[in-house]
């Protein structure tokens, strides 16, 4: 079996009862007995591995594939794909959730897939009716906000944008004057979004 939190807890990794001395298992058991809702035993599984980039070369490493399913009807379907984690260590039967890496896992198809276009496709000489009439009040005040939050949704992006170019700027040279910029930007930004209180009260230390 593998003992493992029902959820990640920081510094504290799976344990495989087998691998650990009497003295090991004695503090194991302690921690289960203080808090037993926290802990699930897992059978274990041996794992097949994968080629992956490490350092500089391809080598074999453990992982865990990890597939979705979607509603359907009354019953689900299987997503293609999934998400692929791999451990850092070659000899570990144990892949971490807070450890390694993790990949998308994408899946080919013989043909290229369709896109899917929901535009109507206009004929050559086609007329469009024009379609008079008045806008029902609830349609103009919908269309109203939609615009509006259009508008701060981009003003928000591009500041964002601003903000992650100064901060690349002040991590590689260090500059005062980069620091004061992109506090000024952070300011902007609680102002922009009004997540209040916001950065306005922290300062980007040196």
């Amino acid at each position: 079996m593998i003992i493992k939190p029902i959820y990640p807890i920081p510094s504290l990794p799976e344990m495989i009862p087998g691998e650990l001395d009497k003295a090991q298992i004695c503090v194991w058991r302690d921690r289960i007995l203080a808090n037993p809702h926290l802990y699930v035993g897992q059978e274990m599984s041996s794992l097949s591995t994968v080629p992956a980039f490490v350092t500089d070369r391809i080598e074999q490493r453990p992982c865990v594939l990890s597939t979705y399913l979607t509603a359907h009807d009354q019953s689900y379907v299987a997503m293609s794909g999934g998400l692929t984690r791999i451990n850092e260590n070659e000899g570990s039967l144990l892949v971490l959730k807070d450890g390694g890496c993790s990949k998308d896992t994408w899946i080919l198809t013989p043909e290229p897939a369709k896109q899917v276009n929901l535009w109507l496709q206009a004929q050559p000489n086609q007329l469009i009716e024009p379609r008079l009439g008045s806008l029902p009040s609830r349609t103009a005040e919908n269309l109203f906000w939609a615009g509006r939050y259009s508008e701060r949704s981009e003003a928000t992006a591009r500041l964002l944008r601003s903000i992650l170019i100064k901060l690349r700027e002040f991590k590689e040279f260090r500059d005062p004057d980069d620091r004061r910029g992109l506090n000024h930007l952070l300011q902007a930004l609680t102002h922009v979004t009004l997540t209040y209180p916001g950065v306005c009260r922290r300062r980007l230390g040196g």
